[in-house]
């Protein structure tokens, strides 16, 4: 069984898109899934499927979008840090979790929102 230049492609554009799902930073999950994307849009043009072509360029949109999107969030939250006004100018900079990789204002979650109030009724002691 030999396979066709079409058939190479859409298995490496499977392959590249497998291939995203085990990305842990959200940047690098993106660039995969453009990447991935363009290929399909490739495969499809290829084979002559609307379907696959429209499904793919509206990934890649979405990705590209939120990747920029995620870029001009970085470059505001690094551009008020520069102009806060400390010494330092550290002061107001981003905090980046290195585990997960996202950026995190540093303000704990509770104090950005209360917790919820318990249920109400009797409630056991023991």
């Amino acid at each position: 069984m030999s396979l066709t230049g079409a058939e190479w492609l859409g298995w490496c554009a499977t392959t590249v898109f497998v291939g995203s799902y085990f990305c842990a930073r959200p940047s690098l999950l993106r660039a995969v899934q453009m990447v991935g994307a363009l290929l399909w849009v490739l495969y499809g043009s290829l084979i002559g499927s609307s379907p696959v072509i429209v499904a793919n360029v509206l990934v890649l949109s979405a990705a590209g979008w939120t990747a920029f999107r995620a870029a001009q969030v970085t470059a505001e939250l690094t551009a008020r840090a520069a102009t806060a006004g400390s010494s330092s100018g550290a002061r107001y900079t981003p905090v980046t979790d290195s585990a997960t990789r996202q950026i995190d204002s540093g303000v704990p979650l509770a104090t950005m929102r209360p917790p919820r109030s318990p249920p109400p009724g009797p409630r056991s002691t023991t």
